[in-house]
């Protein structure tokens, strides 16, 4: 069992793009118009990731028995909903924003959002999500439907094949999303589709086979650091950031993974606790420049409380909620449809947390 430095690179690019997007709209929400840029291509390098450490997860649930689609269903049930169902109460609790740059409005506590939002099924009804990064949540619901079935279409590691099925995904999405949502008047029910070639891209950066003389594993960083240049100014065009996925994805099947050093074991940490990151920092805003404002006049200080906050609340989070509800989800699915075989150890593990 093994973990890749090079997806928690990944992983800290993309909750780092939406942690800073938004200290920076915090920053200069009174003084400019916001761009969720960065913010937005954030979430789509989460998906890359996502998809691609999930073809992982799936490879071990499925070395160790039968009805590996049910286990992995649960176990996604155990690792994604108890802390967005906790966070979402605290939200309501505390009347918190849903983003604290665009002002103190929150997402209209009726029972249809908020059963909408703990189901994650809000871009299905059309409500609003009331902690903000909610939005990509139920993107990601609906991708794990389908993750078993890309998993059995790339787990032959034919590099055209993989590349036609993303093409032909991509081609079809392309000509058919807009027409399909002005057929059936609701293109917030479509709005999944978008992001299905990002997915893929993760299911090729697992199913492409590394070579045996990969390139050096410092092109790494600078790569990552070039596409997201690219794709943080043109996060809202769907041919762009497809393309930054696709370059995500071979690169990663061709670079060698990173050496473990200081910056490697940072990112690790980083990326374990992303998920808590990636939905408490909007607390730390709305506490350190709104709650707060008055009393703290230092812009130096705001940004230390809201880093410290986030910090402290995901670690603590991960261990009292995360954590113990993965362990709860794989010792629930541990029999279920078992093989009597001793089940073999696969080449590829989830990144901790994941």
């Amino acid at each position: 069992m093994r973990h890749s430095n090079n997806l928690d690179v990944l992983r800290t690019c993309a909750v780092m793009l939406v942690f800073l997007n938004h200290l920076m709209c915090m920053l200069r929400a009174q003084h400019a118009v916001i761009d969720d840029g960065a913010a937005r291509f954030g979430v789509i390098l989460f998906f890359v990731h996502t998809s691609c450490v999930l073809m992982g997860s799936i490879q071990s649930i499925r070395a160790e028995g039968d009805l590996w689609v049910s286990r992995f269903y649960l176990r996604r049930l155990f690792r994604l909903y108890p802390l967005s169902i906790g966070l979402i109460f605290v939200s309501i609790l505390l009347r918190a924003p849903m983003k604290p740059w665009m002002g103190l409005d929150h997402a209209p506590y009726s029972a249809s959002t908020l059963l909408s939002n703990l189901l994650l099924v809000q871009n299905m009804t059309g409500k609003t999500s009331i902690i903000g990064p909610l939005w990509s949540l139920p993107i990601e619901v609906e991708m794990y439907f389908v993750l078993p079935l890309v998993f059995l279409l790339i787990r032959f590691k034919s590099w055209r094949r993989l590349i036609m099925i993303w093409l032909g995904a991509a081609l079809f999405i392309a000509g058919t999303q807009n027409l399909a949502a002005d057929m059936l008047h609701g293109a917030h029910r479509f709005e999944s589709l978008e992001f299905v070639p990002c997915f893929l891209a993760g299911a090729m950066a697992f199913g492409l086979a590394r070579p045996a003389r990969p390139w050096p594993s410092y092109l790494w960083a600078p790569s990552l650091l070039a596409l997201i240049a690219i794709g943080r100014h043109y996060a809202f065009e769907p041919l762009v950031f497809w393309s930054c996925c696709l370059a995500v994805a071979l690169l990663y099947s061709r670079i060698a993974d990173l050496p473990t050093n200081l910056l490697t074991r940072l990112c690790h940490q980083i990326a374990n606790y992303s998920y808590g990151i990636y939905l408490t920092h909007i607390f730390g805003l709305w506490i350190f420049f709104q709650m707060s404002g008055s009393m703290l006049h230092s812009v130096a200080l705001r940004i230390t409380g809201t880093v410290l906050f986030t910090a402290v609340a995901s670690v603590v989070l991960f261990h009292l909620v995360e954590d113990p509800m993965i362990r709860l989800g794989k010792r629930l699915t541990a029999g279920l449809g078992a093989s009597s075989q001793p089940a073999a150890s696969p080449a590829f593990a989830s990144v901790p947390g994941q």
